[in-house]
């Protein structure tokens, strides 16, 4: 190998470090990313805790982080425990909502989840892909 006059040789030191440095950069993989929910899978979604529980009448108060729909049915949990279960009949004024108690017993503070279907992009592709679909349709 032919050396320029200002050129200096690499250390071989050196040279075995940048090597060694080179070859170890690589990352380990990435780590799994969590399973995304495909579109219409149900899940169990906390609306919200019991506020207040009427005696007199088979209803509860039920103050909400996400409002639920009329008719639907909620379940009640207290300490991870099924304690009851509830149909949200309203009035709503938020974030207010009331819920016939269908079985059990509530109390002040239990945990109320209601089972939602989970729309996700697959969905909305889908939903887009029928609206297309049906444009064609009507443009012919």
């Amino acid at each position: 190998m032919k050396r320029h006059r200002h050129q200096r040789p690499l250390p071989a030191a050196l040279a075995a470090a940048a090597l060694a440095l080179a070859g170890g950069c690589r990352s380990a993989a990435p780590p799994p990313r969590p399973a995304t929910p495909s579109a219409g899978e149900v899940r169990s979604v906390d609306i919200g805790r019991i506020a207040r529980v009427q005696e007199a009448h088979p209803y509860v108060i039920v103050q909400c982080v996400s409002l639920p729909s009329i008719g639907e049915a909620a379940r009640v949990y207290r300490k991870g425990h099924l304690a009851g279960k509830l149909r949200v009949c309203g009035p709503f004024e938020s974030p207010f909502v009331a819920a016939e108690i269908v079985q059990g017993r509530p109390r002040v503070g239990d945990r109320v989840t209601v089972d939602r279907r989970l729309g996700g992009a697959a969905a909305e592709e889908k939903k887009e892909t029928e609206h297309a679909g049906m444009d064609e349709t009507r443009s012919r």
